[in-house]
């Protein structure tokens, strides 16, 4: 039986947040049919902070190979229509599925739809590591993980996302997308909260921009024309 929307929470690590961004996806109106938690190789309780939901959370285990595969099993386990993703540290505002649904279901011709971005800082920092994050100001679009609620028939369309890459996947399938011509559409809602916390300063996230150049280069050569022969 088909479940009409399935949200994929991968997480490595993060029982920290994670029964906030589990809480913040089974308190949506309409209520996702299904809520996939993909465990990629935690060291520390955070499939037992899942498990602890009961039925309406399914917890996967994975072999600790990065978000993009994470992902993409929770993808290949889901029966929703349509899927959403969202990351263990952020969460969703109260309405944020409905706003998504609602712009997507709008337009007919449309296979994604988006919404605005709010950071913050997590309430547990220290001042001085909190002086060194600082939120964006206001809520932008930001076609990010979380931001976004897609149709599910599209990703075997659009492929798989990179499992090579440890930062940028969702960018890079979204600009996989966007090459195929796909539509999109937005809500001006708010509908992430993205949680700014130490992790953000580690140096493997430094080391990680290196592949968001590889992607952002990538994307620019699919838009570039292919050369005709003279």
């Amino acid at each position: 039986m088909t479940t009409w929307l399935s949200v994929v929470i991968p997480v490595k690590d993060g029982s920290q947040y994670l029964g906030e961004a589990v809480t913040s996806a089974l308190g949506q109106r309409p209520r996702p049919g299904e809520v996939i938690v993909v465990d990629d190789g935690s060291s520390d309780d955070s499939a037992a902070v899942a498990a602890a939901f009961g039925d309406g959370v399914q917890v996967i285990p994975a072999v600790g190979r990065g978000a993009a595969a994470a992902r993409n099993t929770g993808v290949a386990a889901a029966r929703g229509e349509m899927i959403a993703f969202l990351d263990a540290d952020d969460r969703w505002t109260a309405a944020a599925l409905s706003h998504l649904v609602l712009a997507l279901k709008t337009d007919d011709d449309a296979v994604l739809s988006h919404g605005r971005v709010r950071e913050f800082r997590s309430p547990e920092l220290s001042p001085s590591i909190a002086a060194r994050l600082e939120p964006r100001p206001g809520a932008p679009h930001g076609v990010i993980s979380g931001s976004f609620l897609f149709i599910a028939s599209i990703f075997d369309q659009v492929g798989p996302l990179d499992t090579d890459l440890r930062a940028g996947e969702v960018v890079d399938w979204l600009a996989r997308l966007r090459v195929l011509g796909m539509k999109e559409t937005s809500t001006e809602a708010v509908v992430l909260e993205r949680r700014l916390h130490a992790g953000h300063l580690r140096p493997h996230k430094r080391e990680a921009q290196v592949d968001l150049i590889r992607v952002v280069r990538a994307g620019l050569d699919r838009q570039r024309p292919v050369p005709t022969a003279p």
